[in-house]
């Protein structure tokens, strides 16, 4: 998709809980590896990103990194 191609992104990402899916690993470490993918595309596509965080304590993570 091209840079601002959409006016938000909205999503549900697993929440790195420690959650027992059968194929995904919802460790913390995951999903911050997973997050420092996904959300330079989501910010580079969307004008507006929306995504649950699930803790207080990643607040420091979004703004430190994103």
């Amino acid at each position: 998709m091209p840079d601002n191609f959409a006016e938000a992104v909205v999503t549900d990402p697993p929440y790195g809980i420690g959650f027992q899916y059968e194929n995904h690993d919802d460790s913390e470490e995951q999903w911050i590896i997973l997050m420092n993918k996904f959300v330079p595309h989501a910010k580079r596509v969307g004008c507006f990103v929306v995504m649950p965080c699930c803790s207080q304590r990643r607040l420091r993570w979004w703004y430190q990194y994103h």
